[in-house]
């Protein structure tokens, strides 16, 4: 092999060399956001959806008694005026649950915490009430729901009132078990799913609980002060409100995770970010060999060029991460 053909090899090994370096720092960069950049976007979520929930509870009507007037905010509460926006504060304190529950089980939903599963019962309503939640990414809302055991305390608050349940089962079962969020023999369920075992989509750990008692929301303080005793909020008998119609069967929503490119929506904006990359790429680049031209050295050449275009790159490869995400197979 002469010259000319090792010094070409060597250059085209060094390509390859580079491509597989640049390769594997992406996908470890991609590990990364979805560890932790799926957190934060989870938080920045979580933070919107409390006030949400907040302003939602404090423009209900309150009552004493979750009873007949209770049912004049059933249309407001079933029938949530878009999709992902809050439905409920689902507290488990012996998994360290305290999040915002929002409309609807998709994979955009899951996104901002935990999710009611359409096709089943809201909190508190005769039926089974599902609500499913990510184990390692996004937040994690349910990455401790495994130390729930039989007897643990749950308790979800609406602007019907507050609901507290006790876990009467915990079960592993197959992906395709969606008998399991269905009403179950008149009985007032809380069903919660998320992924078997952690790091894994293979199964699904189920939690059921009971309804044992409700609670009405306490009345705001009035303007003025009134000269009358305080009256303690009482735990009063389990009442359910019955729903309009019962979820059929095909109408669960099934615990099956989604699969590639299943949020069609993020293939555009993924392809341009990541041209906006190879741009930033190229064009750092360009700037290097510019200034070494203008008797630079190469190594300061090399961390100016990087210094101007560390900031952009950076905030491009976020936004890139979170659409290419959005194309893969749902996480746990």
């Amino acid at each position: 092999m002469n010259v000319r053909s090792r010094k070409r090899l060597d250059s085209v090994l060094g390509i390859v060399g580079r491509t597989l370096i640049t390769a594997g720092l992406l996908l470890l960069g991609l590990v990364v956001y979805q560890l932790w950049g799926t957190g934060l976007e989870q938080q920045r979520a979580q933070s919107r959806l409390r006030d949400e929930f907040s302003e939602l509870i404090s423009t209900t009507p309150t009552t004493a008694t979750p009873t007949a007037s209770t049912e004049s905010t059933a249309e407001r509460v079933d029938s949530p005026q878009r999709p992902n926006s809050a439905l409920a504060l689902l507290e488990i304190p012996s998994a360290s649950v305290a999040d915002i529950v929002v409309n609807g089980a998709s994979v955009s939903a899951l996104r901002h915490g935990p999710g009611h599963i359409e096709g089943t019962a809201l909190p508190g309503e005769q039926g089974n009430s599902a609500i499913a939640g990510h184990r390692t990414t996004y937040g994690a809302p349910f990455a401790k729901l495994d130390k729930v055991s039989i007897g643990d305390e749950i308790r979800v608050t609406t602007v019907k009132g507050r609901f507290n349940y006790t876990v009467s089962d915990v079960l592993i079962v197959a992906p395709n078990r969606t008998d399991l969020l269905r009403p179950q023999d008149g009985r007032t369920l809380l069903t919660l799913v998320t992924c078997h075992p952690r790091w894994s989509t293979a199964k699904r750990l189920i939690v059921v609980a009971d309804l044992v008692s409700t609670e009405p929301i306490a009345e705001p303080a009035p303007a003025e002060p009134v000269p009358t005793s305080t009256v303690p909020v009482t735990t009063v008998p389990v009442t359910t409100v019955p729903t309009t119609t019962a979820p059929e069967d095909d109408a669960v929503e099934s615990i099956e995770l989604d699969g590639w490119f299943s949020d069609t929506g993020a293939i555009v904006p993924a392809l341009l970010l990541g041209l906006a990359l190879v741009a930033i790429a190229f064009a750092t680049h360009f700037g290097r060999r510019a200034l070494m031209r203008r008797g630079h050295r190469r190594r300061n050449a090399r961390v100016a060029s990087w210094a101007v275009a560390a900031v952009p790159f950076v905030v491009v490869l976020f936004y890139w991460y979170h659409f290419i995400n959005m194309l893969l197979p749902a996480s746990t």
